[in-house]
């Protein structure tokens, strides 16, 4: 999965605002990768470290994935909520990390 990360992104023209579909996204390793990537990518463009806002804007707007395993969404949701808290900066999740809405919607 992390190759195929680095691979895609390195034909990339824009990295920072790509957008990511995984059709077959099981428990949401390569979601995990790309969204991390994605952070990065937009953290060099802008050269400022992404805040809340851009991580959710990040994670509901450009990465999408599918599978017919409800328990696969799931934990592929998990995943990527625990790494938006995670890349957000603060050693704690502020009240603000709120997700807006559910990533299967």
């Amino acid at each position: 999965a992390s190759l195929m990360v680095q691979q895609s992104f390195a034909a990339m023209s824009d990295p920072a605002s790509s957008r990511v579909l995984d059709p077959s996204c099981g428990a949401g390793i390569f979601l995990v990768l790309t969204f991390r990537r994605l952070i990065r990518e937009r953290w060099l463009r802008d050269g400022e470290r992404p805040k809340t806002a851009i991580i959710q804007e990040i994670l509901y707007q450009q990465i999408r994935g599918f599978d017919i395993s409800e328990s696969a969404l799931r934990l592929a949701a998990l995943a990527l909520y625990i790494t938006a808290i995670e890349l957000n900066g603060s050693p704690r999740p502020p009240p603000a990390l709120k997700f807006p809405r559910d990533l299967r919607a």
